[in-house]
């Protein structure tokens, strides 16, 4: 994907449908969460960069 795409390996992450998963994989499970993880995180330092907190404001 990252050849392909022309997208740094570091920004590809994983997905997967778990809507109709019956058995659970663990290396599989570990590692989507952790790309889960990420994609929570880069979330949360956009909206600090965008939305600061009135403490952050000068007044």
């Amino acid at each position: 994907v990252s050849s392909r795409l022309g997208v740094s390996v570091s920004c590809v992450l994983p997905v997967k449908n778990y809507s109709q998963e019956l058995e659970l994989e663990l290396n599989c499970d570990v590692l989507l969460l952790t790309a889960l993880q990420q994609m929570l995180n880069f979330a949360d330092d956009y909206l600090d960069d965008v939305c600061p907190m009135e403490e952050d404001q000068p007044k």
